[in-house]
């Protein structure tokens, strides 16, 4: 065979292999290198390799560009898991699949290089869900610049091990999604992400934004086959230390593929370089004015201003600029630092080393990020380059001043010389920095090439661009449809067990004749405002003769939950609905005996009562949900007791599936009486009213108007109106409206619940036009009257939004007497107010119209007209009642006193 028909030969094969490849046949790809590499001699080694690196892949190796690495091996290792495999293209402008992104902590910086991903990949996929843990020790709330993000944020329960893994099991069983993305290789998000892939055969990418083991002592990685050894008797219960980390290290293998921020870091751990991206959309220098904004946070007009925005460390080298500003022979020059330093000894210390040219920014919402870095005219980034952090680190404000085209100067080390290499930053010069700076940020707009900078941002660090090569990497991971091993991640496991003599048995007691109850609310805001079903939960939950009560928040698409995202304002509750119908949803609300959950499905699938023609009931796939829901929790559907609060349109079906023992129905509203509702639609009511009641074992009636329109319906109607909290907890709110209420010198009105149509707008209005003293708050959300907003406009009146439940009164612990400005109407004709019952439970008076269904109580002031009404809550500010009033009535109307008759229910007796 002459040299031709060999070279005709070896392109042929390999073009084959490389066809395989592309297809992600890769055992295929395999077999042909290896007959490549048997049939010529000259090309062996490279070919040999080439077959190692395809079998490698498929069986999840560590590659990158000097060495693979093979899987840790156990006696498991034949038990394979197989695979869940969908075929999506990546040219779809959607992927339809729930992502979940997780990051390790919540509470400080990791959260920003999720959240960025996330963003960036929101738009171009059905569902994402961006969630991580709240360990304390860095917080008990959302990292602050993101706190009030435009996505929001799922914190779950930051925990110590080896109650940690507890929580892993619980957030596996519960949610399921296509594909999940651990952002940095930390033991909280990593072994979560890896128990995904395990239980449901999804894709595993890990994103590596930094080396985590240069923050630690010993930078030494740690094989899970070696762990035991390393750990000896004892190990760290903080599952962020030292060793733990390094652990993490290898579980890197595990991943179907790998994300990395930089360059540094590909050479690392190789995959695939998605950079710290921004949103193109936000960050465009044309939309900011750089005077106004200088105004805005008080930077002279005039001032030539070098900005680090950052958190300010050592490590960072910012004392390095700090000198170079004081040596500046110009007065204008200002270090203006953004970012607040936990370590106070840097902030005083940049003082001194900057002559006091210095301006500090507290920590700033991420979306002021773009406008405060238009206000710089250089962004300065020094690294320690010898620190082992920023060999790997390539800091995310050096994309923002990129993107917002200011002149940017870096130091040398490997990530930020990719910057330079573009042509998109200067190499620091540290014998010359104070000249170098004043080069710099005396240049104009014309002096820098703004196009082909933008051009750059556009191309290489925009979501946009972030989002197009997510969507690739996620598109062939999901088409991947070979088994794999979790030995490695079983072997932690089984470690983590036996160190920690954990048990994953339920401790929860399942004594026999105990009660099961499980609770189905109409709407979508369990645990938000403590309605009547949540006290009756938690009562419920409290009895010594009940096993567990299940809480079920009514069925709800994925499109609807994002839509109340895209639709969020300021005032209304639909932010709130979303981020708890998530925490419900992977078990961060549950307690030993009470627990939530809803069943969040794909939209366009189901209809409910009325056949759609290329769509099934929901009820089928609602009742598999249900079931499984109930295996889970220990729930026999036929011995527990099913309780109801309609309008519920599925619950005569679920009561015919499940075949329940007993039947509770608890009327709140009777909601034929609402605004805009069409005769088609009450009549529907009407219909469903008499068909659930009729089923109903025991039925409960919240006032007199509502048992008169429903007693017509059943003989087993009970009359049980709200109820107070014996003992309302008292827990510490620090929202910015608090500060105003609590520094006002006047007297505050407040109110507490959704501000619907039935409230008196005008009667608010002149309350503070004739009382300009005092102070008006209206807590609560607007999404069902926007027109109501206005009220925020005049000068004494504040509207802070929805307050949760759980915060509720520690607010009103602040008024000083209570309003309930409710319209004489249908709707509140067929009502009880259960505000009242928490105003007096935490012993404040109460103001209110001539409305229906009040309780007695001499702290309750009932105003016929709008004279009176004002005339009474002066009377109330300047006369204090009796402490003895209010303990009588919250002794005669409390929660376990109103459902007394429960213990007779419960114990079997007909005569309820």
């Amino acid at each position: 065979m002459n040299n031709s028909t060999q070279d005709g030969e070896l392109s042929s094969l390999l073009t084959a292999a490389l066809a395989e490849v592309k297809k992600g046949a890769l055992i295929n790809a395999k077999e042909i290198f290896e007959k490549i590499s048997r049939e010529n001699s000259q090309y062996k080694e490279i070919f040999s390799f080439s077959a190692k690196y395809c079998e490698a892949k498929v069986k999840g190796a560590y590659i990158n560009k000097t060495a693979i690495s093979l899987p840790f091996k156990t006696g498991t290792e034949n038990e394979l898991v197989p695979r869940k495999s969908l075929n999506v293209s990546p040219s779809a402008s959607r992927l339809p699949i729930t992502v979940l992104v997780l990051t390790w902590d919540v509470g400080h910086n990791p959260l920003g290089r999720s959240y960025m991903l996330a963003e960036a990949l929101k738009p171009h996929v059905t569902n994402l869900v961006l969630a991580g843990f709240q360990f304390p020790r860095y917080g008990n709330e959302i990292w602050e610049p993101l706190k009030d993000a435009a996505l929001p944020v799922i914190s779950l329960k930051g925990e110590n091990l080896p109650e940690l893994l507890g929580t892993f099991d619980e957030v596996v069983k519960r949610f399921q999604p296509d594909i999940v993305i651990a952002c940095k290789p930390r033991l909280p998000s990593l072994q979560l992400a890896a128990m995904f892939k395990k239980q449901y055969g999804i894709p595993l990418i890990v994103d590596i934004d930094d080396h985590e083991l240069s923050f630690i002592k010993n930078k030494l990685p740690l094989a899970v086959e070696d762990l035991h050894h390393a750990l000896g008797s004892s190990a760290s219960i903080e599952p962020y230390e030292e060793v733990w980390t390094r652990v993490s290290n290898d579980l890197i293998n595990f991943a179907d593929e790998r994300i990395v921020s930089n360059i540094a870091l590909e050479e690392e751990f190789g995959g695939l370089q998605i950079a710290h991206v921004r949103d193109e959309t936000k960050f465009d220098p044309k939309l900011y004015n750089k005077v106004e904004t200088r105004l805005k946070y008080g930077v002279p007009s005039d001032a030539m201003v070098v900005m680090f925005f950052g958190t300010p460390r050592i490590h960072k080298g910012i004392g390095t600029i700090a000198r170079a500003v004081a040596n500046i022979n110009d007065d204008r020059f200002l270090f203006v630092v953004v970012g607040t330093s936990p370590d106070k000894r840097v902030t005083s210390q940049l003082h001194e080393l900057s002559a006091g040219r210095i301006l500090n920014l507290p920590n700033q919402p991420f979306d002021s990020i773009p406008e405060i870095i238009n206000m710089a005219d250089v962004v300065c980034l020094p690294q320690d380059v010898t620190h082992e952090t920023s060999k790997y680190q390539l800091p995310a404000k050096a994309i923002d001043a990129v993107a917002m085209g200011i002149p940017l100067l870096v130091s040398k080390t490997k990530p930020l010389l990719q910057l330079v290499d573009k042509g998109v930053a200067t190499l620091i010069d540290e014998n010359n920095l104070a000249q170098q700076l004043y080069k710099l940020a005396s240049l104009t707009r014309k002096d820098v090439n703004l196009a082909k900078n933008r051009e750059i941002f556009l191309n290489e660090y925009s979501y946009s661009s972030a989002a197009e090569k997510l969507k690739l990497i996620i598109s062939q991971v999901l088409r991947r449809k070979d088994a794999f091993s979790a030995a490695k991640l079983d072997s932690l496991r089984c470690v983590q067990e036996q160190i920690f003599e954990y048990d994953k048995v339920s401790t929860c007691d399942t004594s026999s004749g105990k009660k099961d109850i499980v609770i189905f609310w109409k709407q979508n805001d369990s645990a938000i405002y403590g309605r009547r079903h949540d006290m009756v939960a938690k009562m419920l939950a409290e009895r010594p003769d009940v096993r567990k009560v299940l809480l079920v928040d009514a069925p709800i698409s994925t499109f609807d939950l994002n839509n109340k995202v895209h639709l969020n304002k300021q005032l209304t509750q639909e932010r709130k609905v979303y981020i708890k119908t998530y925490e419900k949803k992977l078990g961060k609300l549950d307690t030993e005996k009470l627990v939530y959950d809803v069943f969040v499905y794909k939209p366009g699938v189901y209809y409910v009562d009325t056949p759609v023609e290329g769509k099934k009931p929901l009820i089928n796939d609602y009742g598999k949900f249900l079931n499984s829901i109930f295996n889970r929790e220990g729930i026999k559907s036929t011995e527990c007791i099913f309780w109801f609060y309609p309008k519920n349109y599925l619950a005569e079906e679920l009561i015919d599936y499940f075949e329940p023992k007993s039947v509770v129905v608890d009327v709140v509203d009777d909601h034929r009486t609402w605004p805009n509702v069409s005769d088609g639609e009450t009549a529907k009511l009407t219909k469903h009213y008499a068909s659930l009641l009729k089923k109903a074992h025991l039925a409960f009636a919240n006032c007199q108007s509502v048992y008169d329109s429903m007693s017509k319906y059943t003989n087993c109607l009970k009359l049980v109106p709200n109820g107070c909290n014996k003992d309302p907890e008292i827990i510490e709110y620090s929202a910015d409206f608090m500060t105003v209420v609590r520094d006002h010198k006047g007297p505050v009105i407040g109110f507490v619940g959704n501000l619907e149509s039935k409230i008196d707008d005008k009667l608010i209005e002149n309350l503070a036009c004739e009382m300009p003293e005092a102070l008006i708050v209206l807590v609560g959300s607007t999404h069902a009257n926007p027109d109501i907003n206005r009220l925020s406009d005049i000068q004494n009146i504040i509207m802070p939004g929805v307050v949760e439940n759980l915060y509720v009164n520690a607010v009103i612990k602040e008024f000083d007497v209570c309003i309930v400005p409710h319209k004489r109407m249908a709707l509140t004709k067929n009502m009880n107010p259960l505000k009242v019952f928490v105003y007096l439970s935490n012993k404040r008076p109460v103001v209110t119209t001539d409305v229906d269904n009040l309780p007695s109580c001499d702290a309750i002031l009932v105003s016929k007209n709008e004279n009176e009404f004002i005339h009474n809550v002066k009377h109330a500010i300047a006369n204090n009642f009796d402490e003895g009033v209010y303990s009588k009535f919250i002794e005669q109307n409390s929660w376990e006193s109103r459902f007394k008759l429960l213990d007779q229910y419960f114990e079997g007796g007909a005569d309820t």
